[in-house]
């Protein structure tokens, strides 16, 4: 089994929550949980470190090449920018196909 599926298995079986998302940017593993909203990276032990809280069910995420996640949150209807400021979200997108969040 490739060590990424090895880390994402053993992040799995250690959270409860509904993992989302997950992704690696620069050899790291970064992942939501739509039941708390908590976006994760592993630490260096491979340990989930919380960044930051959408407040919402987090969907998908994407790492721009400057580094910030863009966030889909359903509860929220919006593509959001985790800014890492007190889990402070800017609204990036709030309106698709005419229908306003």
């Amino acid at each position: 089994m490739p060590p990424m599926f090895h880390e994402i298995k053993k992040v799995h079986s250690e959270l409860t929550d509904q993992i989302s998302s997950p992704f690696f940017h620069n050899n790291q593993l970064y992942f939501a949980s739509r039941s708390t909203g908590d976006i994760f990276r592993l630490n260096d032990n491979n340990k989930p470190l919380a960044m930051l809280n959408t407040s919402g069910s987090p969907s998908g995420m994407a790492m721009s090449e400057d580094e910030q996640i863009y966030i889909a949150d359903v509860d929220h209807r919006a593509i959001v920018l985790g800014t890492g400021d007190d889990d402070e979200m800017q609204v990036v997108v709030a309106m698709y196909e005419d229908k306003v969040r």
